[in-house]
């Protein structure tokens, strides 16, 4: 095992989901790709998500019985932001369930559409060149993932069928320093469960520590990296 940074330069501009705070990281890319190489689909895992993270060939720090991978969230310098607005058609149920317009409250509804009516959905998109991960794992097996994966193919992000979050390459090196869970200053370089650390006075949020990160049953109370630096909120 060895640590390494896995720099990826985007062709366009990157998407993501405004209501979540963990857009993109390195784990849940790989878990991804995993997944994808098995045969399954974008909300279809093909095994359970334990036999899946086991896939991943990545370090791992285990504390008070929890196991997170060693891997940064993505470094950025020089972004733009801006918000991207979709309109995307969903069917009646998006209005007569609360469940869904609690847990999507920025969705809007077109009340005169019929049916299929349709919703305005908000999206965060950033203008960047490159983002780079640091990690601590096997650089060989994650290449192999990314070639199997065809990830040039398979896009970051939201609205990939838009030409949003093209890859054009990727650029694996490996360092003598180990910033996947902490920069050198001792501050997180991705979230960290908050009972893990001495310094209480970093900002926290609740997000989830494992892949896939859309289950909330991973979620814990985290110390956060410095938001300038590392792509989150």
């Amino acid at each position: 095992m060895s640590t390494f940074t896995v720099t990826i330069e985007m062709a366009s501009p990157l998407v993501v989901t405004a209501w979540k705070p963990v857009p993109i990281s390195l784990d849940g890319l790989l878990f991804g790709c995993i997944a994808r190489i098995l045969g399954g689909s974008p909300g279809v895992l093909p095994l359970p998500p334990e036999e899946t993270r086991n896939m991943i060939p990545l370090d791992r720090e285990t504390k008070n019985g929890l196991s997170i991978f060693k891997a940064s969230l993505p470094f950025v310098e020089g972004t733009n932001r801006y918000d991207y607005i979709a309109a995307v058609s969903k069917g009646a149920d998006w209005i007569t369930s609360p469940w869904l317009r609690r847990k999507y409250p920025q969705k809007s509804i077109k009340e005169d559409s019929g049916y299929y009516q349709r919703t305005l959905e908000q999206y965060n998109c950033i203008g960047l060149r490159k983002i780079s991960f640091f990690c601590s794992g096997d650089m060989d097996r994650i290449s192999d993932i990314f070639v199997q994966a065809r990830i040039n193919r398979m896009g970051l992000g939201r609205l990939r069928r838009l030409g949003y979050g093209r890859v054009r390459k990727i650029d694996i090196h490996e360092v003598y320093f180990d910033h996947s869970m902490f920069d050198g200053d001792g501050r997180p370089t991705r979230p960290i469960p908050a009972s893990w650390v001495d310094d209480q006075n970093l900002p926290k949020l609740a997000v989830s520590v494992l892949p896939p990160y859309w289950k909330s049953e991973y979620k814990r109370i985290c110390v956060m990296p410095d938001p300038e630096k590392w792509l989150w909120n």
